[in-house]
């Protein structure tokens, strides 16, 4: 709704997770796991986007995680982390009616910072038959890529840029400079 009613360039892990998924979705690819927020999943707007592509809402898995974005934000390697990413793998993978071709979507801006627990926890439960999208590389990358077109500090100034990866933005800021 917010980027509707701006002129502000505003780049979302909604769009930026459903754009990744249709790109890396090929006729082998069956299941589609979502972990997010609470808020996040209950709006079901990715699901919504993705069943507007054409994939069954029966291979959409939506996995709440709850406070999980909290304890990255404490320690995103902890144990409780582990622990807790554990947990929603199990029981997502319980909702799957095949374990097979599966695309892990990291659906909050707080889980990259955890990608790899994701990935071994992942890799250890299923093999290599799954692979994790994270959103949040892609609106970094878009906002980095289009920060390079500026050329001056005055030209960003008068551009503003809304991104809600702010955590991946700064440390990537801090690489520009």
């Amino acid at each position: 709704e917010f980027a509707e009613k701006t002129d502000l360039i505003v780049i979302g892990i909604i769009d930026s997770g459903v754009d990744l998924i249709s790109q890396n979705l090929s006729e082998a690819d069956k299941n589609i796991i979502l972990f997010g927020t609470e808020t996040t999943i209950n709006s079901n707007a990715h699901v919504n986007q993705l069943v507007k592509l054409g994939i069954s809402k029966k291979n959409i898995v939506p996995q709440i995680c709850n406070i999980l974005e909290s304890e990255i934000q404490d320690d995103c390697g902890s144990a409780n982390v582990e622990f807790l990413i554990r947990q929603y793998v199990d029981e997502s993978l319980e909702k799957l009616t095949n374990s097979n071709n599966i695309l892990g979507v990291l659906c909050c801006t707080h889980y990259f910072f955890s990608k790899d627990i994701f990935i071994n926890i992942m890799k250890e439960k299923l093999g290599d038959r799954f692979k994790i999208l994270d959103p949040n590389e892609r609106m970094a990358d878009f906002a980095v890529s289009y920060l390079s077109y500026l050329t001056d500090l005055e030209q960003i100034n008068e551009r503003k840029i809304v991104n809600k990866v702010y955590s991946k933005v700064e440390f990537l800021q801090k690489e520009i400079d």
